[in-house]
């Protein structure tokens, strides 16, 4: 295990940590499993990878987009999701045979008519 604390107090007591890194993607490639929070920029990332994630849900959240896109990943099969943090110890074993769908990534195509709207107004 390989964990990337950031400026968090705890340190893990197995595996190896580290707080920042400018080469994400590395550790990214080399992970059989990546544990991630719900962020979107991370999740598609990793999608695009193709690598076999654990989504975890950050209950604490006011706004619902964590909700949504962790719904959204366990929906599609595009990985495991986790909403609450005491699923993990169920999780980790099931990702060893979990086989993910393949994420597609579809190119945002309303570009061009959002700026024809704004310079109408």
């Amino acid at each position: 295990m390989t964990y990337q604390i950031s400026d968090g107090h705890y340190i893990p007591n197995s595996g190896s940590y580290f707080r920042f890194t400018d080469d994400i993607i590395s550790y990214y490639k080399d992970a059989d499993v990546v544990i991630t929070h719900g962020g979107a920029g991370t999740i598609f990332k990793l999608l695009e990878l193709r690598k076999k994630i654990i989504v975890v849900l950050n209950n604490h959240r006011v706004d619902p987009h964590q909700v949504e896109i962790v719904n959204y990943v366990n929906e599609n099969h595009y990985g495991l999701a986790c909403f609450e943090l005491n699923q993990l110890e169920t999780l980790l074993p099931l990702s060893v045979d979990f086989s993910p769908a393949t994420y597609k990534d579809n190119p945002f195509v309303k570009a061009k008519e959002i700026i024809e709207i704004l310079n109408i107004t």
